[in-house]
């Protein structure tokens, strides 16, 4: 996806959809907002869903699209995620690393799904709250149908659990006091920090399961402005609106 304005130059970024594993497609709202929002060509991943393709079919797929990428694109690039594909984004990250391929210079994960197992309490406190997502009769059924069997302590289904995430590169993750995920996504953001793998959590009050979605709403937009912000950092670029708010100082 190539934005309006490009000010990247080589630089561009590679994205996972959302979905639970068994929905979504790469060309949803929120790749198209992200390459707006970070200025840059963006190249959204399609994977196989459950549950005609469970475990490990969608990490199967994002290595070899990425391997294709990265073979193809040699310049600095990062790797964002949503929900399922914030989580496939970090399984994506131990594989990457086993495999000794070129690695993102940062990672955007928004709300990610990292642990399958229904043991954070926001799974539990903020059953029914969040408008979006409910764990009964919808992300239970998407599990069994993912993991198909496999544990769900696995650390390719739950990165949480990744028993060495050292060396990973900086990463921004985004939730809100409503996500069902929110118990998830600080659990991830201080397994990063034990690691001694920079992490930084942003937490919107009253917000939802990605949100950020949303084209309009103030919080959203600052949210993805803030997650490209971050990321063009990590990338050593500016942009434009960066570079305007500098120039009026």
């Amino acid at each position: 996806m190539t934005p309006r304005q490009v000010t990247g130059g080589d630089t561009y970024a590679i994205f996972l959809h959302s979905g639970g594993y068994f929905l979504g497609d790469a060309r949803d709202e929120l790749a198209v907002l992200m390459a707006d929002a970070l200025e840059m060509p963006l190249i959204s991943i399609q994977y196989r869903l459950a549950p005609e393709a469970p475990f490990p079919a969608a990490l199967d797929d994002a290595i070899a699209a990425y391997s294709a990428i990265v073979a193809e694109r040699p310049s600095k690039f990062v790797l964002v995620g949503a929900s399922a594909g914030g989580g496939l984004a970090l399984a994506l990250m131990q594989r990457i690393r086993e495999l000794g391929l070129p690695e993102p210079v940062g990672l955007g994960l928004m709300a990610p799904w990292t642990d399958l197992a229904r043991v954070g309490t926001g799974e539990h406190s903020l059953e029914g709250r969040d408008p979006l997502i409910r764990w009964r009769g919808q992300l239970d059924r998407a599990v069994r149908a993912y993991a198909a069997g496999t544990s769900v302590a696995d650390p390719l289904l739950s990165p949480v659990h990744a028993p060495n995430l050292q060396g990973f590169p900086p990463s921004m993750i985004v939730t809100g006091t409503r996500d069902l995920f929110l118990s998830d996504c600080v659990r991830m953001y201080w397994a990063l920090r034990a690691a001694d793998a920079p992490s930084h959590l942003r937490i919107w009050e009253s917000m939802w399961h990605t949100f950020c979605d949303q084209p309009d709403i103030p919080e959203a937009v600052d949210c993805r402005k803030e997650v490209a912000t971050f990321l063009r950092k990590t990338l050593s670029i500016e942009s434009t609106a960066d570079s305007v708010a500098a120039d009026h100082a």
